[in-house]
């Protein structure tokens, strides 16, 4: 039995997850920072007013970048680029056993990880009874698993802390091996068997012969041999008092294993009766006297289960006769009635499923890629297919994986379909945000995956907060690009906000909330208050234009009609109220009936009688209802209740209230500019979700937020291009007007809240690209202003043509727009220092290294000896067939065509350098070339006065920004922005190029292409006609020549297939 446990348990392939998520810091500019009592037995103390310090210390570890890896060419089928993609159910095992496994992931990742079905597997009951564990025995064991918390149980206003989830980690494992010690304990087990005698000893009589016992060793003694409360805090984060319940199993919890074991436990059930649905076969009907209804008589029942109450016996007797042989029965009683069990188990399946929901999930599905089409401006020359590597690095993708099958020969031809249309889809999405294209990775935060999640299911794609990848999947996964993408560059914002451990990891869903956020952090050993900005270090107009946002599509104002109706609505339910009331007091003036009808209708009418009257200490009435209470004190010699005549004049108050405030605007009624008063309303939008989710039962969805957010973006973005005379149906689920997205007026409001948030987007250049605007933490203190410049002076003495530098005090006296945090930029050729970031000499170095380095190139970083031998060494590797090398010198020749053997060796080295990393920063074997060119920069820094030492990490993204910002060769620089005239030879050309034309001179022709502004050259003799300066113009290249024509003539409708 115990082989079987740990077998079990043991089977999981830690490390995967954690290897695969530490590619890339997802956001490397910014550093993110029900228990029940139980009866019978010891339970957890009061929870303090404080959260006590958790019992596990964190272990932080360092940040280690991990790095890109490319899958290896599958003959005649589509590769893999990039990075392997965490979230892929392909790439999927058992993972977080312990909190090595987890402790290298991002925030969000380590939280969404740490959960119970990760670090205990849930148990299979079914083997440990055939290896011999006794039934109720393993029913124990479940009940202990299912006591404990699904997450750890932290406190919502307390920051979820690496602590928190090594204390969560280390609990689970304790009490897993602690209770599988005590189910194998004989002793243990007759002595617990005996103190339960009357209940278990009948249930474990056959199988365990009880016997005259000793002192043993209860479950929560194997689970905390020193005593529970030595754990009182990990105990309160792993299950609190219904954890510690089930590991004192006494009456009760064998009386529900018993019931369960009688039940056929631990035979698999079915989803609908998991649900709660059963299905009684001839139950017994019943009809009984009802004593307690005023009007109906007889009560319906089957089994324990009411049905409903009739006038008359003949009625229910009838309504019994109809009930069928098979009753379907839910968690709230009788549902319906069936002539055979098939039909009832198929009516609770479909219950089950979602019932109304059915047609909805069908309205959120996707496309196969066979049915997806596009109408627009051309993004690819006619017949251009797209390699997986082509669309990763147009986008600044992560990684595009694909699953097993579409790698394979077979589906070749739909693999393809998707990338091509996953290359359109981008493109036209850049194009309605009116960003550069590698803007959407987000900061090269964003990984694609196509098919890749091991099997089908109802959604057709999501997207993975943490992981931060899209999953589109084979069959119906076109047309939610632009759904998924927003989903993501709502996480995105939030990681800034530092809400990556929140609940839901979404800007949208906190957007709403107040300014200042309070929780509770350690703090000198113990947890207290601590209130923080709740958006960070998000820019102000950023989370302005979330607030909104979420506000137009959750709210909106009356219009005069509604407000107009809620008004006259309002007052004939104060009318039926005083009419209720007055007929409840008429019933006491027997004999005096015409009197009191006088004094009714006087009422009705309005006439109350005048000024009010007090009748007592704090009792004002109207005089009607004065000379009502008179007109009983007449005939009975007593006042009339004051509660009665209390409840009377509460109503005709608001009535009169009304009928005045109705009279006022009548009486402006000319005037045009009075409106009835209009109140803020749940909006249509926000009402229809809420409906969906109520047909649909179980966890919210339809109205969250973020879901909310998603579905109005792909509204948003099917409008825009439809505005275009475009569609793009693999982008966006296309123009709808159903219950699931907002219309009408809602849909314009909305639509106009996404273009303020669109207009707030700020681009900017980093390391890995252009991305939106990421800010980071502050810092302390700075170091002093004149040891930086000292500093600096140093250093240009030592580095013969060093750069320009200026020392400025903040990001703000930049002469361009920067992060709060930025702690240095090149900018036009100089170097920026900002003094109020720099903490001490180590930051200063390696800002300087970091800047200066993009002003030289990478055969002056390694000299001519250096490169020559470099040069020669890969070289040499690609004549002797080198796996890796010989892959990227292909993936270089796709990029840019046939290059010069020096051109060729810097551009294999820069794609290298991103790859060359393990997940420990450590240089891949079969990367060893690169360990050279690392010594080579570290040398040339050393000699340049730059002594801090650098890791690999550090040193490959230096060598990123050289081989980006200074590289040499005419051949490679037609994509940079800035050329001089001197740099116009063109090389060879492949793809289409969209964009205005700059220039046509001397044989060349300047065309700006992109939303980033980049200028590509052309030859004159290349070209399929003449073209002139200023025009908007397609130069589709194919064989080394290039078809010129005009776009807006040339919209054209594509349909892969």
């Amino acid at each position: 039995m115990v082989a079987i446990w740990d077998a079990e348990t043991m089977s999981r392939d830690n490390g995967s997850l954690a290897a695969t998520s530490l590619q890339m810091d997802l956001f490397s500019e910014t550093t993110l920072q029900n228990a029940q009592p139980v009866e019978q037995a010891t339970a957890v103390v009061e929870e303090p007013a404080q959260p006590q310090q958790a019992a596990v210390a964190s272990k932080g570890g360092p940040a280690v970048a991990a790095a890109v890896e490319t899958a290896p060419v599958v003959v005649g089928g589509i590769a893999d680029a990039g990075e392997e993609l965490v979230a892929n159910r392909r790439n999927r095992g058992k993972v977080a056993t312990t909190w090595s496994d987890l402790e290298g992931l991002n925030d969000t990742l380590k939280v969404k990880e740490t959960v119970k079905g990760n670090v205990w597997l849930k148990p299979d009951y079914q083997q440990l009874i055939d290896a011999g564990m006794q039934p109720m025995v393993a029913h124990i064991v479940k009940q202990v698993y299912d006591s404990v918390a699904a997450k750890p149980a932290v406190s919502a206003s307390t920051k979820t802390t690496d602590a928190h989830l090594q204390t969560y980690i280390g609990g689970m494992q304790r009490i897993e091996q602690g209770l599988m010690k005590w189910t194998q304990d004989t002793k243990a087990l007759k002595a617990w068997a005996n103190s339960n005698i009357r209940v278990a000893g009948a249930m474990l009589g056959k199988q365990v012969a009880l016997s005259e016992l000793g002192p043993a060793t209860s479950l929560l003694e194997y689970v905390y041999p020193d005593g529970w409360r030595a754990h009182r805090d990990e105990l309160r984060i792993v299950g609190g008092n219904k954890l510690l319940g089930a590991l004192q199993p006494g009456y009760e919890e064998i009386k529900r294993a018993g019931k369960a074991i009688d039940a056929g436990w631990p035979n698999k059930r079915e989803s609908w009766e998991v649900q709660g649905y059963k299905v009684l076969e001839r139950p017994r009907v019943s009809v009984d006297p009802n004593e307690f209804r005023f009007s109906k008589k007889y009560s319906l029942s089957v089994d324990r289960y009411y049905i409903d109450t009739f006038n008359t016996e003949e009625a229910a007797q009838a309504a019994a006769a109809a009930i069928k042989p098979f009753v379907l029965v839910g968690k709230r009683g009788f549902l319906d009635s069936f002539d055979s069990r098939e039909l009832a188990v198929e009516a609770a399946k479909e219950r089950s499923r979602g019932g109304k929901d059915t047609e909805r999930q069908l309205i959120e599905k996707g496309y196969n890629v066979i049915d997806a089409e596009r109408v627009g401006v051309s993004r690819r020359m006619e017949g251009e297919d797209i390699s997986s590597e082509r669309l990763m690095e147009e986008f600044g993708l992560r990684g595009v994986n694909f699953g097993n099958w579409m790698k394979t020969p077979a589906a070749r031809a739909e693999a393809q379909m998707h990338l091509n249309h996953a290359y359109d889809a981008f493109h036209d999405l850049a194009d309605i945000l009116d960003v550069p294209p590698k803007v959407l990775s987000l900061g090269g935060m964003l990984g694609l995956a196509i098919g890749a999640q091991g099997h089908g299911g109802r959604n057709a794609a999501h997207f993975v907060p943490g992981v931060n990848e899209i999953n589109l999947t084979r069959t119906t996964g076109a047309g939610a690009l632009a759904h998924e993408w927003a989903h993501a560059v709502d996480h995105y914002f939030a990681r800034q906000a530092g809400l990556d451990t929140a609940e839901e990891p979404y800007l949208s869903e906190h957007a709403l909330l107040g300014e200042t956020k309070t929780r509770h952090e350690l703090v000198a050993g113990k947890y207290v208050p601590v209130s923080s900005p709740r958006f960070g270090e998000v820019r102000p107009e950023i989370v302005g234009a979330f607030k909104g946002l979420v506000q137009t599509m959750t709210k909106r104002l009356q219009t005069v009609e509604e407000a107009q109706a809620v008004d006259a609505a309002y007052q004939q339910r104060l009318e039926k109220n005083v009419n209720g009331w007055l007929a409840s007091i008429g019933r006491d003036f027997k004999e005096q009936e015409a009197e009191f009808a006088v004094l009714a209708e006087r009422v009705r009418k309005g006439d109350f009688g005048g000024e009010m009257v007090a009748v007592g200490r704090s009792t004002l009435l109207h005089p009607v209802v004065v000379e009502m209470r008179d007109l009983y004190k007449a005939k009975h010699g007593r006042v009339y209740s004051i509660e009665q005549l209390k409840g009377l004049q509460s109503n005709l108050d608001s009535l009169a209230f009304r009928r005045d405030k109705s009279a006022h605007q009548q009486a402006m009624a000319a005037d045009a500019d009075v409106v009835p008063e209009r109140r803020r309303v749940s909006t249509d939008y926000a009402l229809n979700a809420a409906k969906l989710d109520k047909d649909k039962g179980g966890k919210v969805y339809w109205s969250t937020k973020c879901e909310l957010f998603a579905r109005a973006f792909d509204s948003f973005v099917a409008d825009k291009l439809e505005a275009k005379q475009a569609k793009n149906s693999y982008l966006s689920f296309g123009v709808r007007e159903t219950e699931t997205v907002p219309v009408g007026t809602e849909r314009d409001a909305i639509h106009s809240a996404f273009d303020g948030l669109i207009g707030e987007f700020v681009v900017r250049e980093s390391e890995l690209g252009p991305a939106l605007f990421s800010a980071g933490p502050g810092r302390g203190s700075a170091l002093p202003l004149p040891e930086i410049h000292a500093e600096i002076e140093r250093l240009r003495g030592e580095w013969k043509g060093m750069p320009p530098v200026l020392v400025v005090g903040k990001p703000t006296d930049l002469p361009f727009e920067a992060p709060s945090n930025a702690d240095g930029a090149y900018h036009d050729g100089k170097v920026y220092v900002v003094a109020g970031n720099i903490g001490d000499m180590r930051q200063l170095q390696k800002v300087m290294a970091h800047e200066c380095i993009m002003h030289h190139s990478l055969e002056e970083m390694l000299g001519n000896y250096g490169f020559a031998k470099l040069h020669h060494g890969v070289q040499s590797l690609i004549a002797k067939g080198d796996e890796t090398v010989c892959a990227i010198a292909e993936n270089v020749r796709s990029r840019y065509g046939v290059l010069p053997p020096d051109i060729q060796t810097k551009e294999i080295v820069a794609r290298a350098g991103e790859q060359c990393l393990d997940e420990q920063g450590n240089v891949r074997v079969q990367y060893g070339f690169m360990k050279g060119v690392f010594a080579g920069v570290t040398g040339w820094l050393r000699d340049h006065g730059i002594s801090v030492p650098f890791t690999n990490v550090e040193l490959q993204g230096i060598l990123h920004k050289s081989a980006e910002l200074a590289k040499d060769g005419p051949l490679l620089r037609a994509g940079r922005r800035e050329q001089s005239l001197q740099e116009k030879v063109v090389g060879m050309l492949s793809g289409l190029f969209v964009g205005k034309i700059l220039g046509v001179a001397d044989g060349v022709v300047t065309q700006k292409v992109g939303r980033a502004g980049e200028t590509v050259l052309h030859s004159m003799a290349d070209l399929s006609g003449p073209i002139e300066v200023g025009e908007i113009a397609e130069i589709a290249y194919k064989d080394g020549k290039g078809l010129v024509r005009e776009p807006e003539q040339h919209h054209v409708r594509s349909v892969d297939r």
